[in-house]
């Protein structure tokens, strides 16, 4: 009788454990979506403002978007990889334009 019941309980934390790491799962990637679908709005809306404004600093896209200036400089630097956008650097000034 006894080890029917420890049987038992075993068996409902096993459930639960499992329904517990199913909704983790769940969260994650639905955390993941949301991450990668703000990103791309991100992308999106610094190649609008340097359609609008070519060869923009960092700095005034980063008060354009009213974001911090190291994580625009992050992001130009990831469009930067993909071939979206050139950087130009005079001395100490970096400037940002698409690449057409």
């Amino acid at each position: 009788m006894l080890i029917n019941a420890v049987a038992d309980i075993d068996r409902k934390q096993a459930i639960f454990t499992e329904e517990k790491k199913n909704s983790y799962e769940t969260r994650r990637k639905g955390l993941k979506r949301e991450q990668t679908k703000l990103e791309q709005q991100y992308k999106d809306e610094i190649i609008d403002f340097l359609r609008k404004k070519p060869r923009s600093k960092t700095t005034e896209i980063s008060k354009y978007l009213d974001n911090e200036r190291s994580l625009i400089f992050k992001r130009l630097r990831k469009l930067e990889v993909d071939g979206v956008v050139l950087r130009i650097a005079n001395g100490n000034i970096l400037r940002w334009e698409l690449i057409k």
